[in-house]
């Protein structure tokens, strides 16, 4: 055969008759004609592996012509096709059996007892020099094989195809040095051990095997995947997400999708029950089961209008957030009826309007500051915050922040709000301040008059924030208490928010119009600090 663009594999076993050949020519042994055996099975597992693909590919064309009757003559070709390479493909297999088995057959080794025969594979083929009838009859299989082919349209308008299929189907005779003309079979048998000749001959069925791919392989990739014949071409771009903000990077696929605006499938729109019955986005139901898609959804389920091949989805956003749309696209055929699963998102926001105190907007220093954050059409998880000289880590729930500071900063900070993989989102300033002092109390009260009896159970004094929305602990540290008793001046200490022994007796003896003075009163803030509070002046009455 002439050379030609083969696989890999087949330059492979090329090169190894080549080798094998020269090696013959220097009268190797017999057990290098065990190799041209080995050789010759590795070539029909790969014959076997293009039988396997090519019923793939005849099994779309059917499904097509199938579905749509406009492909019939199509699957016609096909078939005429794979009845003509199966019947050269015969032809061989047979030619070989008799060879092998009318000759000794083959040894326990699966080896043929006569492989080094090398007038056998003549013999039977050419009768005094002249091919016979067998031979002819080979030669005209694959030159009949060959122009089938070759008149297909898709090989036409492919020059590189109708040029492997023309070198590999080659059968021209071939002239040597001395001018003398040998003919096409003489070169496959002629002079050859068995071994070598049948490796030969299983050599044609592989480059009948492979044109027979060759061009089933192009009708079929001339249908859509899955025998649909295609007539309209269109450019498509997918956007992800469907909602994209100022700023944010937009994503998207773009592709080119076919489809036949003569074929009006059903779609329908609902919640899957269960997406692994779809395999690679199909799934084949026997024709005739019309009620197959109650089974496929779970709950309800809606048909939408499908016009010129494409269904029209029409639907009212009613709740905000990411939004699943998915369901089946149907297609019945004249043996089964496909289903082709489809899922996609959008995003529908809310109406919203922002409305802020600006001169409000403080953060305290020392204390944990909650902040809630948003942004309409981007999910909470998308969502990052940063702030220079803040610390902002996440709060208990999902839009919900703490943000610590430790300096104050009374010409403001900005919180910047972005979403993760893509721009800013927006921002807003807050000023960042100190704590205010905390209040110092004595049974509630703050200075004036107060009941001698109440005067004499005090047991502590305590310090909170007021009017302060934060729920912030203020401990008291220290104070001092003086009280004039019968003129004599007299001050105690203690060194908690708790009277001392002494100091109760003290109060014990206050009368009506008693002075009572708590003083010096330190309060420990929520950051570590201690503050100075004001004197709490109080009278017995």
């Amino acid at each position: 055969m002439s050379a030609e663009k083969l696989s890999p594999r087949q330059q492979m076993i090329s090169l190894m008759y080549l080798v094998l050949l020269a090696m013959l020519a220097m009268n190797a042994s017999k057990d290098l004609l065990n190799a041209f055996v080995l050789l010759e099975d590795g070539i029909g597992n790969t014959n076997k592996n293009f039988s396997a693909k090519n019923e793939k590919s005849y099994k779309t064309i059917a499904n097509a012509a199938a579905k749509i009757p406009t492909i019939k003559p199509l699957n016609d070709l096909a078939q005429k096709i794979r009845k003509q390479a199966d019947y050269i493909f015969d032809m061989i297999q047979t030619d070989k059996n008799h060879l092998v088995y009318d000759n000794d057959g083959k040894d326990e080794d699966s080896i043929p007892q006569s492989k080094d025969n090398q007038e056998l594979a003549s013999g039977y083929y050419i009768v005094n020099d002249v091919p016979n009838e067998k031979a002819i009859a080979l030669k005209k299989g694959v030159d009949d094989f060959k122009a089938m082919l070759l008149a297909v349209d898709l090989v036409k308008k492919d020059k590189p195809l109708a040029g492997r299929i023309a070198k590999m189907l080659a059968t021209r005779d071939s002239t040597d040095k001395d001018g003398v003309t040998h003919e096409w079979i003489s070169l496959l048998v002629d002079h050859l051990p068995m071994a070598a000749a049948t490796a030969n001959m299983t050599l044609i069925q592989t480059y009948v095997r492979n044109a027979e791919t060759e061009v089933i392989d192009k009708i079929a990739v001339s249908l859509e995947g899955d025998g649909m014949v295609v007539n309209v071409v269109n450019g498509m771009a997918v956007m992800n997400p469907g909602y994209v903000l100022t700023g944010d990077s937009i994503r998207g696929d773009i592709f080119i999708a076919a489809y036949n605006n003569g074929i009006i499938p059903r779609i329908f729109v609902g919640t899957i029950a269960d997406t692994t019955k779809f395999t690679n986005g199909k799934y084949v139901a026997p024709a005739g089961k019309d009620d197959e898609p109650n089974a496929l959804f779970k709950g309800a389920f809606e048909e939408i209008k499908s016009v010129g091949g494409k269904g029209l989805l029409r639907k009212r956003a009613s709740t905000p957030g990411l939004q699943d749309v998915e369901g089946v696209i149907r297609i019945a055929g004249k043996a089964d009826i496909t289903y082709y699963y489809y899922h996609t998102t959008y995003m529908v926001a809310e109406p919203t309007a922002t409305v802020s105190a600006t001169k409000m907007n403080v953060f305290y220093v020392g204390v944990p500051n909650p902040m809630a954050v948003s942004a309409p059409g981007v999910a909470l998880d998308d969502i990052q915050v940063a702030a220079s000289g803040l610390t902002i880590t996440n709060g208990p729930k999902k839009g919900e922040y703490v943000v610590n500071a430790k300096t104050p900063n009374p010409k403001g900070v900005e919180v910047v709000v972005s979403k993760k993989g893509g721009g800013r989102l927006g921002g807003m300033v807050f000023r960042v301040k100190t704590l205010p002092d905390p209040v110092a109390e004595v049974m509630q009260q703050r200075g004036g008059l107060i009941a001698s009896a109440k005067l004499k159970v005090v047991s502590n004094v305590i310090a909170k924030m007021d009017n302060f929305d934060f729920d912030l602990k203020v401990t008291v540290v220290s104070f001092d208490l003086t009280m004039n008793l019968k003129g004599d001046l007299r001050t105690l200490s203690s060194t908690s928010e708790a009277l001392t022994n002494d100091m109760k007796s003290l109060l014990s003896a206050a009368n009506k119009g008693t002075k009572v003075y708590f003083e010096n009163i330190k309060a420990k803030m929520p950051d570590g600090s201690v503050r100075k509070l004001g004197t709490i002046a109080l009278t017995a009455n």
